[in-house]
């Protein structure tokens, strides 16, 4: 591709009889996954995990979809030129990595002779495709570990019952459900989601009921810290 027809593709063109025809600028931002894309996500970015699907509808003049690289596969497709149905295509995303799904308008009078000049739109969107999201558990001998999380991955926490319910330093994670641990007598169980980027630690430490009579015991309490580090 030429650099004016890589220029043309990223911001979206009308090409006529060979010429350049600038319409208008591409959106940048990011599409949620799960959103059906439409002609109005050209030049968007969509990111989604493997196994997650995309949906993308036009309207019946576009072409059916061209996809480059291997992170997507097409599981179902109809209507779009010629057939003067809109066109439904799903992808589906099967391993990490990128892709462009890449169509553009047609028209009968382009494939007459002589043909027509009719400008053709192109439309164009960008996918990334991340690992699935992960479930990582720890349990008493993981303290003082560092263990690494992407938004989105969950974290969960099994300690004996001796242990107070766990704190978090900082907003990076987020507690989903918590049960057990001192005083209720059962074990300790913590599910985290990885919320944002960023590090926090993960802490609690042992209890007893002596040491909350008058007078308190003395017996020793032991910590437990776990590092995490989120990105994104």
């Amino acid at each position: 591709m030429s650099a004016i027809g890589g220029w043309a593709a990223r911001l979206g063109a009308l090409v006529v009889a060979g010429m350049l025809v600038v319409t208008q600028l591409g959106a940048s931002a990011a599409v949620a996954a799960g959103t059906t894309l439409t002609e109005a996500s050209d030049g968007s970015t969509v990111t989604i995990s493997v196994g997650q699907s995309v949906a993308v509808t036009l309207p019946a003049g576009y072409d059916p979809i061209t996809t480059s690289g291997a992170a997507l596969t097409q599981t179902s497709g109809s209507g779009g030129f010629p057939t003067g149905h809109p066109l439904a295509a799903t992808y589906l995303a099967g391993t990490a990595g990128t892709a462009d799904l890449r169509t553009q308008t047609d028209y009968a009078c382009l494939h007459t002779v002589p043909r027509c000049t009719v400008p053709q739109r192109r439309w164009l969107v960008h996918v990334i495709v991340v690992p699935a999201n992960q479930t990582t558990t720890v349990n008493e001998a993981d303290s003082g570990r560092t263990v690494s999380m992407r938004v989105g991955d969950t974290l969960v926490v099994d300690l004996p019952r001796n242990y107070q319910p766990t704190r978090v330093s900082r907003p990076a994670l987020t507690l989903r459900q918590l049960s057990g641990g001192f005083p209720t007598g059962r074990p300790l169980h913590a599910t985290y989601d990885a919320a944002q980027p960023g590090t926090v630690d993960v802490v609690t430490m042992t209890d007893d009921p002596c040491l909350h009579t008058v007078p308190a015991c003395t017996i020793p309490q032991r910590q437990w810290i776990l590092h995490v580090t989120v990105t994104s």
